[in-house]
């Protein structure tokens, strides 16, 4: 039996002596191959459900930990700049309201005049 891929023009091939292999045997050459063209050994495990695995359980969780981990962190991240973000814009308004609050060019009783005026 004899398996070629062709993948990113190089060729990838598993060969065996028979061409009687059970299913299980052509599975792991399978398996093989994608490794060899490059996908991660953790990926195909994931998603071939067959005796042999490129990782242990534990390590798998170690890996799935760690996937968790950068999450959190990125949107820990995410959080820190919104809040940043919401902060800049609470100091823009209380400058702006600071600048405003006694400038002696606004005339309140027109101001009052037209509020009153508004609501009829």
């Amino acid at each position: 039996m004899k398996i070629s891929v062709t993948h990113y023009e190089k060729t990838h091939t598993f060969e065996a002596t028979q061409d009687d292999l059970p299913i299980g045997e052509v599975l792991e050459a399978m398996k093989g191959l994608l490794v060899s063209m490059g996908f991660h050994p953790h990926n195909v495990d994931e998603h071939f459900n067959t005796e042999f695995q490129w990782f242990t359980e534990a390590e798998q969780n170690l890996c799935q930990a760690w996937k968790d981990m950068q999450i959190d962190e990125s949107l820990a991240s995410e959080s820190r700049a919104y809040e940043s973000h919401v902060q800049e814009e609470r100091d823009k308004l209380v400058e702006e309201y600071q600048n405003n609050l006694y400038k002696e060019d606004i005339d309140i009783e027109a101001l009052n005049k037209n509020k009153f005026e508004g609501n009829k």
